[in-house]
């Protein structure tokens, strides 16, 4: 592996609000898009040339991850911008590494983030622990697995609970999936949600988005995040939402190993390709917020040679 190339002697800080507006202009520079929403609070970080210049900039998630019923302890990079007229010499990498000093004094033991470049990440020890399969479908697939059409709508802030618990069932079963609290539903998630109604509660949730085809060709319907613990009431969800008017195409992004990946009779566009990139910055750590299973067994044999 290529040793990664840092400048050492990068200052980094907290970025305050003299230093906001730079921040925001400097990544919008980097990113070729509005950032003037971007950043702010002790979680953003710039990197300083010795004239006090800030020249990269990134922003941390204090939260948790779920593995199995275990909640391990992280901090989600995102948002990891270099001035164009100060890239090549080392300073992104310096804020990285420094970054991650940072983190494991907070008692961090795992680093999610979504990388431009998995190679450069690498360097600095990241690496991708799965990938996520996107399929393609028409509607009229969909119809053909049988599935039963139920109500489905978007979530309203009295589903909140109920979503927050699906997601978690489901985050259970897979490792890597980020802790969300209600707040955080009901801030952030909540208005990309959709629910399936079950007769007392909810039967199934998932994050969609909904787009309009150029040239009147319909809707395409894309799942983003399917929660709870039932295949049978997440196909009736997508089934449900494939009846809806105009829907003319279905997009799933799922697990490599979902069902779904053979659950239709014809299969129109399967891809594949690496998406979560994950650091552990402290081993021990991480291992002590691991829990047994409450039905784990184990067995000990021993011969004493005399």
């Amino acid at each position: 592996m290529d040793q990664p190339k840092y400048n050492a002697d990068l200052q980094v800080r907290p970025v305050g609000d003299q230093d906001l507006g730079a921040a925001r202009n400097l990544a919008g520079r980097a990113f070729g898009e509005d950032c003037q929403e971007w950043f702010g609070g002790d979680t953003t970080l710039g990197g300083f040339d010795t004239d006090g210049t800030i020249v990269c900039v990134l922003d941390y998630d204090p939260a948790s991850m779920w593995w199995g019923t275990a909640q391990i302890p992280a901090g989600a990079i995102g948002g990891v911008a270099t001035d164009p007229k100060h890239q090549g010499r080392g300073h992104a990498g310096g804020l990285m590494v420094k970054t991650i000093h940072l983190l494991r004094e907070q008692g961090r033991c795992v680093c999610p983030l979504w990388p431009f470049s998995f190679a450069w990440y690498g360097k600095f020890g990241w690496s991708c622990p799965t990938t996520v399969a996107t399929l393609k479908l028409w509607p009229d697939l969909v119809r053909r697995t049988g599935a039963p059409v139920g109500t489905v709508r978007p979530a309203e802030p009295d589903d909140v609970a109920e979503i927050e618990r699906l997601y978690n069932a489901s985050a259970q079963q897979r490792n890597a999936q980020s802790v969300r609290s209600a707040a955080q539903w009901e801030k952030r998630w909540r208005s990309q949600v959709w629910v399936l109604e079950a007769d007392e509660g909810l039967a199934c949730s998932a994050l969609v988005r909904i787009r309009q085809l150029e040239r009147g060709q319909g809707k395409r319907v894309v799942v983003r995040e399917l929660h709870g613990t039932s295949f049978a009431e997440q196909l009736s969800l997508v089934r449900s939402l494939a009846e809806m008017e105009q829907v003319t195409a279905i997009e799933l992004n799922v697990p490599p190993d979902s069902l779904f990946l053979h659950a239709f009779s014809e299969q129109f566009d399967i891809s594949s390709e690496h998406e979560l990139a994950l650091r552990v910055l402290d081993v021990p750590g991480a291992l002590r917020h691991l829990q047994p299973a409450d039905d784990l067994q184990a067995c000990v044999s021993f011969e004493v040679a005399d």
